[in-house]
């Protein structure tokens, strides 16, 4: 829709710093957008007293905030992040000329990676702990480890990792050889494997 306005010059400036949106146009669409959820939050006010409280409030409200809505494009997850925290991402965004998402996002999966190499470093242990009882059942066979037990094994490797694939999907699973003496395990990182870190 076309539509002309006379704006607050002044105005449209301070929101753009504020934003760090660069056109007009981009900051009265988020302005919009801001006034209708704002008018928006006012039809949920108007629920006080309606709804019956369930489950605990006090650990609700001390549990890590993650809303999710679902939209037409399908299901967005939204963050709360501290001010000072969110801060920090925009300096290093601004600093970097990168988006605010992809910041986050790659924090996010270097993160969830450190977590899966500590599972498989925990599996190895236990591996090797297990290692005379895993033999004595499994000598010259591949297993698939997770949660320190054998969840599948096989003489064909890549059978195995497929239906290792299809049950865990991403999460961590430990896969390795069984050998006479234990060894290095084979690690399942995306579609390949390799030869864990000591």
């Amino acid at each position: 829709m076309r539509t002309n306005v006379v704006l607050d010059e002044l105005l449209v400036e301070k929101a753009k710093a504020l934003t760090g949106i660069k056109t007009t146009r981009a900051v009265i669409d988020e302005a919009l957008r801001l006034l209708i959820q704002v008018r928006g939050q006012g039809q949920v006010r108007d629920l006080r007293g309606q709804l019956r409280e369930e489950g605990d409030l006090a650990a609700l409200r001390e549990a890590p905030a993650a809303i999710c809505d679902v939209s037409s494009e399908g299901p967005a997850s939204h963050l709360v992040i501290e001010p000072q925290l969110y801060s920090r991402v925009e300096q290093a965004a601004n600093e970097h000329k990168l988006g605010v998402d992809r910041i986050l996002t790659e924090a996010i999966r270097r993160y969830l990676w450190q977590l899966d190499r500590r599972k498989i470093s925990k599996e190895s242990q236990i591996y090797r702990q297990r290692h005379v009882e895993l033999k004595t059942q499994y000598l010259g066979q591949y297993i698939a480890m997770h949660d320190g037990q054998v969840v599948d094994h096989d003489m064909d490797v890549t059978a195995l990792r497929q239906r290792v694939r299809q049950c865990f999907d991403r999460k961590p699973v430990m896969i390795t050889r069984v050998e006479e003496a234990p060894e290095r395990p084979l690690v399942r990182h995306g579609f390949r494997l390799e030869a864990a870190q000591p």
